[in-house]
């Protein structure tokens, strides 16, 4: 199970490749910001991820999730979350899920 403190580590780490650094760091951000308190674990973002945004964790539906939400309450630390991870995509990725990048970097969910 991979925390939150693992994710830093690998976003520090300079000696991993900077893809991988990105997603971790992307990774790690998000689940900073993300307002349920205490959140330690990339399964638990995960699994409050899905229940926000749905099964298919895609680039194209995180920015349809991102696009609903308010600048208000809750919805603004959502956001600001759904922000941080779409940094967690290339370009070149397209709509892969995020299950795809995490396993991308060695970790499991």
């Amino acid at each position: 199970m991979t925390t939150f403190s693992q994710l830093e580590e690998i976003a520090d780490d300079e000696s991993k490749p900077f893809s991988v650094r990105r997603i971790a760091e992307a990774l790690a951000s998000a689940i900073n910001d993300w307002p349920t308190y205490n959140l330690t674990t990339l399964s638990d973002y995960i699994f409050e991820l899905r229940k926000e945004v749905g099964d298919a964790l895609t680039l194209t539906n995180v920015h349809a999730k991102l696009r609903g939400y308010s600048f208000t309450g809750e919805d603004v630390w959502k956001k600001e979350s759904l922000c941080g991870l779409l940094g967690a995509w290339d370009v070149e990725d397209g709509d892969i899920l995020l299950d795809e990048l995490i396993r991308r970097i060695g970790l499991d969910i």
